[in-house]
């Protein structure tokens, strides 16, 4: 217990009156001889023991009536176990902390946004908590805390001013984050009182990361440096449904006038309230492209597929969006998703066919007869490159494979790293030894070729689509009621002994495996693009996979996959460059990037061994960025994450002390009214003077009536 005026102590003198009333009114007895008293001595001595009872009990009364009067005066107050009990002069350190990751965008029915009265909130305690002499930080948080004001100021109007300017990110939530960056704030701490502020929508995502034991220190450390007044502003449990729009990676970002794009999106019901037929458009440059609907049970999702075509050449934009978003729910940030896709007239391959025949199947599917081409093939015969321009194609097939020079690997190597796909197909004449030590040189090799497998035709090995793994341009074929690569009958193969490469783990996999679990297919990721390699031959000496229905849609999803990885990325998450390659003439350009929200960057190209290339990393906003300066015209999208769009509710303190937070150290304020009250409780502690003036009032009922009745009886 402490006092916050303990000056009135000193009335505590006042205890002595009652006593010194009580000495003076006592009974002094002169002893009178009288024989006729003898009778009545022993019940007097039973009166004499009963008065002084009676007048303890009175004495008691009264100085306990005295007592907490004086201590009512004095205001005292209690506190929790480690609270440390300010004076009512003490100044304090306080860091705010406002919660803008893009859930505090719900709004409650009939009221305004979560991010608005979290701002109410905070400027309340800048203008009627914090006082002139206390310093004040101010920390927006999301998964990536920003500091409006880092280092401690005195000046609350400069932090009102910061705070007034602030803005809603379309980022998540990451409690962990800012309780890192708040325990370095306290550290340069100009004073030893400590308060922080954080006023959130209790989203119980934003804990997931708290939850590792090696996270709990971070909690305590903080409980130890400073009291916690969390201020929850979101909406109640039970108004937190929320249907949001996510988009699927593309299978492919380039198309052609002859090749469909292949849209997906994932349609999320995050509440306890069932959709039926829900309307979801498809829009391409703000035209409506496409239409479906869904059915969406409590807490399920449901994926949307669009297959438009584009026939105009160019970069487009659309998004996949509820039909009805402002009546869907009360967050209608996620309920539209964003992409750019490019379409070009066609791709343009180059086949080089090593070993004669090797590659007739090959280019009969990428220029079949009727027009209508996806792709525009080159066609060379031999063994050499070196008087081809590489970097005019977005692919290149290699059938036949026999051997590879120095040079030509090297060459094949530099186009890779740009971001070229390169296919090989090994043959009967493939100089194993040769090709495994050239292309391991360069860098490109994904696996070691070894010997050749035979099997007679009653035993020959098929494709397993089962193995097809999380290599996005193959999935079409997990499903084989569609298009079965298992039909494909292969009477050999060599075997392939994918690499370990340590450097840059990930960058190998197997994408397709035989019956008998030998790899089919293995890819590598080099720089910006990628290389695959075939265990059969491209045409029909090894299997009869070019007489199947699944040649040509196979053939071609391995070349958009690999046309793709020269081509720029232009659907992004949250903090991931955008890189944009760009002819030698636009290095001295100024490029000019409009962001969602509107506002301008402007950026160089940055020179390199290929050439020029626009770097581009301010990338912390979702949506549409428009890329422009003198021919250029691009734009990508940077998509919301996932997670925020999961408003289920945690209660704070319940989190808290899954963490191993001291609780003692918190307080908890749903409503503004309660802030005052826990400002002063986290402050000062309780006070009970109201109590101890409530008890003296009970106190003299009590005496008086016990004077009262004792005198009466006396």
């Amino acid at each position: 217990m402490s006092f916050l005026a303990p000056a009135f102590l000193g009335a505590l003198t006042l205890l002595g009156i009652p006593i010194l009333i009580h000495l003076i009114r006592r009974r002094r007895l002169h002893v009178v001889r009288w024989a006729a008293m003898e009778f009545l001595r022993h019940s007097q001595r039973k009166l004499r023991r009963r008065l002084r009872i009676e007048e303890l009990i009175l004495l008691a009364l009264r100085l306990l009536i005295v007592l907490l009067a004086v201590l009512a005066f004095a205001r005292p107050v209690l506190r929790a176990v480690g609270l440390s009990v300010l004076g009512q002069n003490a100044h304090v350190y306080a860091i705010v902390v406002v919660d803008n990751s893009f859930s505090m965008a719900q709004r409650v029915p009939n009221q305004n946004t979560a991010w608005e009265r979290a701002v109410q909130q905070a400027k309340t305690i800048l203008t009627h908590v914090l006082r002139p002499g206390d310093a004040v930080s101010l920390l927006l948080a999301n998964d990536h805390p920003t500091a409006l004001i880092g280092s401690p100021t005195y000046d609350l109007r400069l932090a009102y001013a910061r705070l007034n300017a602030a803005k809603l990110s379309t980022r998540g939530t990451d409690y962990l984050e800012t309780a890192k960056q708040i325990v370095a704030l306290l550290k340069k701490s100009p004073l030893p009182n400590h308060e922080v502020y954080w006023i959130s929508d209790d989203q119980a995502d934003a804990w997931k990361s708290s939850q590792a034991e090696s996270a709990h220190g971070v909690w305590k450390q903080l409980g130890s440096k400073a009291r916690l007044i969390w201020i929850s502003v979101g909406a109640p449990a039970s108004q937190r449904d929320n249907l949001a729009v996510h988009m699927e990676p593309l299978e492919r970002e380039l198309v052609t006038p002859h090749l469909a794009a292949r849209i997906s999106a994932k349609i999320s019901n995050y509440g306890t309230r069932s959709y039926n037929s829900l309307p979801i458009v498809l829009r391409l440059d703000g035209q409506p492209a496409g239409m479906t609907k869904v059915n969406l049970a409590p807490h399920s999702s449901s994926l949307v597929t669009f297959t438009p075509y584009l026939p105009q050449a160019g970069i487009h934009v659309g998004n996949v969006e509820l039909a009805d978003p402002e009546h869907a729910d009360n967050l209608p940030l996620d309920n539209v998703a964003s992409f750019v896709l490019e379409s070009r007239a066609n791709l343009r391959v180059l086949v080089q066919e090593m070993q004669p025949q090797s590659a007739t199947y090959a280019l009969a599917a990428l220029a079949p007869v009727g027009g209508g081409n996806i792709f525009q093939p080159t066609h060379i015969e031999g063994e050499s490159l070196e008087t081809e321009n590489l970097s005019n194609y977005q692919a290149i097939i290699i059938t036949g494979l026999t051997h590879l020079s120095g040079d030509e690997a090297h060459a094949l190597a530099d186009y890779v790293r740009a971001g070229g796909g390169l296919l090989l197909f090994p043959s009967e004449a493939t100089q194993t030894d040769e090709v495994n030590a050239v292309l391991k040189e360069a860098g490109l090799l994904p696996a070691a070729l070894g010997k050749i497998v035979r099997f007679p035709y009653e035993n020959a090995q098929t494709l397993n689509p089962g193995s097809i793994g999380n290599y996005a341009p193959l999935g079409f074929f997990k499903d084989t009621s569609n298009i079965n690569l298992g039909l494909a009958r292969f009477t050999a193969y060599r075997q392939l002994t994918p690499l370990d490469d340590s450097s840059n783990p990930g960058s190998i996999q197997v994408v397709l495996r035989f019956g008998d679990g030998s790899p089919a297919l293995v890819q590598r990721q080099v720089g910006r693009g990628q290389v695959m390699l075939a265990a059969s031959s491209a045409d029909t000496s090894w299997n009869d996979l070019p007489l199947t229905a699944s040649y040509v849609p196979l053939l071609y999803q391995l070349l958009l996959a690999l046309s793709a990885s020269a081509e720029v990325r232009h659907n992004l998450a949250l903090d991931m460059p955008f890189q944009l390659p760009l002819p030698l003439s636009a290095a001295n350009s100024q490029i000019r990037i409009t962001r969602p929200d509107g506002t301008v960057d402007t950026r160089t190209p940055v020179l390199g061994t290929e050439g020029a290339e626009l770097q581009y990393s301010n990338t912390q906003m979702a949506g549409v960025y428009r890329v422009s300066g003198g021919s250029i015209h691009e734009a990508f999208a940077v998509a919301l994450p996932e997670q925020e769009s999961d408003l289920t509710y945690v209660a704070p303190n319940a989190a808290l002390s899954q963490i191993g937070y001291p609780l003692a150290r918190a307080a908890f304020v749903t409503t503004p009214e309660q802030l005052s009250t826990a400002v002063n409780r986290s402050r000062y502690g309780v006070e009970i003077w109201r109590l101890l003036v409530e008890a003296v009032i009970v106190l003299l009922f009590l005496e008086s009536f016990l004077a009262w009745k004792f005198g009466r009886r006396g």
